[in-house]
């Protein structure tokens, strides 16, 4: 009997232990239901700004501080949140069957994208240094040449409060070096273009010419006192006959463009070739406005160099476009095509990009409806034009680092100068 006893006793403490297992594994699977039901989210606003938020489902919310102000719409499927002051909370949002969902809400006191358009300006003559937006905040990173750049960057940062970091730093060997571009915009063209058929004139009958004169008249004369016709005359200005086209055309172009300009090291140099056309539109009744629309080639080139490895990284920024008619508008339109690349070049040496290639081809046709139709035997009724023109723009970069010169060079060169201009003699013949 004992021993069924102490059985018993190993079976319930078993059992226990299993029931325990199961309890253990159930709160775990629980909390872990738990964690997926709960979901986090992020809102960054300045004072001033709303923000509507989808609150379907949601049967309560906890009241955030007086950072923000929450409002249901009447219809309860959506919340404005409005920021009314600087600072940071968070907004519960429960919804039914337990789910919650955690919304952080940032309130900046200036718009990032006012303050983005404003350091551009404050920076302005410093070069190396990007401007970033990362929730909400605005960063400065990049590199400048001398303490006092830095010192300079840091009285901006403290005008706005902790919303602007600066993650620059110091270095010396990005110095105030000048760098040379040279540009050699180089664009080939060939056309072609034939025409085949036989063309039919337009009109048949009286009608006005491309010379503004009737292409057929008729005169005549009638004398009353011997009561007769002194004279008739009939005038054909067109040739109402077919005409045969066996026209071919063919030719080619090439354009050299050179342009040199200096930037510093990493300020940007733009070049624009090409043109732009004037366009009158209607603002309001009786006034109007003047328009420019710009077409071409447009090329922005940033080069920043290593004085270590004496390469020099070019960013490129080119766009080409071209005017095309709008159905119905005055205003025309612009075909676009917009790349933006960066390269590594040795001082001297050239990039050449060569991708800006355009080949347009038309075919138009005239003749007699429907006889032009007719297959083979439909060209005695056409006459057809077909006409492909195909150019490529290559463009060669060449970055050169023009030098400061030294004291005791300048002096030198002011030497040389006098010299030359104090310099007189006397020509023997």
């Amino acid at each position: 009997m004992k021993k069924k006893k102490a059985i018993s006793y190993q079976l319930s403490a078993l059992g226990l232990g299993v029931v325990i297992a199961i309890g253990l594994v159930s709160s775990a699977g629980s909390a872990r239901a738990a964690g997926r039901e709960e979901e986090s989210t992020e809102i960054n606003l300045a004072v001033g700004q709303q923000k509507v938020i989808n609150s379907v489902g949601v049967q309560n919310f906890s009241e955030p501080s007086g950072i923000v102000q929450v409002k249901a719409t009447d219809d309860g499927r959506r919340m404005v949140v409005s920021a009314v002051r600087p600072g940071s909370t968070t907004l519960l949002l429960i919804y039914g069957g337990g789910k919650q969902e955690t919304i952080a809400i940032n309130v900046y006191a200036r718009s990032p994208q006012a303050i983005r358009s404003e350091l551009k300006t404050l920076l302005a003559g410093l070069t190396g240094i990007d401007i970033r937006e990362v929730g909400g905040r605005v960063f400065l990173d990049g590199a400048v040449p001398s303490p006092d750049d830095l010192a300079r960057i840091e009285r901006i940062v403290a005008l706005y409060s902790g919303q602007v970091a600066s993650l620059v730093t110091v270095d010396p060997a990005r110095q105030r070096t000048n760098i040379k571009l040279d540009l050699h915009f180089v664009q080939f063209r060939k056309n072609s273009s034939h025409k085949f058929g036989v063309s039919w004139p337009a009109n048949v009958g009286s009608h006005l010419n491309a010379q503004n004169q009737p292409s057929a008249s008729f005169l005549y004369t009638y004398d009353f006192v011997l009561r007769a016709a002194t004279q008739g005359q009939l005038v054909i200005a067109e040739n109402l006959l077919p005409s045969l086209d066996i026209l071919g055309i063919r030719g080619w172009a090439k354009i050299n463009n050179v342009v040199s300009v200096i930037t510093t090291n990493g300020g940007s140099a733009t070049y624009h070739t090409g043109g732009e056309v004037n366009v009158k539109i209607s603002v309001s009744l009786g006034q109007s406005t003047l328009a420019r629309i710009p077409f071409g080639v447009q090329l922005t080139v940033t080069p920043r160099l290593d004085p270590t490895s004496g390469l020099v990284v070019v960013t490129i920024d080119a766009e080409q476009s071209q005017l095309t008619p709008i159905q119905g508008q005055d205003v025309p339109g612009r075909v676009l095509t917009q790349t933006k690349t960066n390269v590594h070049v040795k001082v001297g040496q050239s990039i050449m990009l060569s991708g800006f290639k355009e080949s347009t081809e038309s075919l138009n046709a005239s003749g007699i409806p429907g006889l032009m139709r007719i297959p083979i035997l439909g060209y005695l009724f056409r006459s057809e034009f077909n006409d492909a023109t195909d150019s490529e723009n290559v463009l060669f970069i060449t970055p050169t680092v023009i030098e400061h010169t030294s004291p005791e060079n300048a002096r030198r060169i002011e030497d040389a100068l006098k010299r030359y201009e104090d310099y007189g003699g006397t020509v023997v013949y």
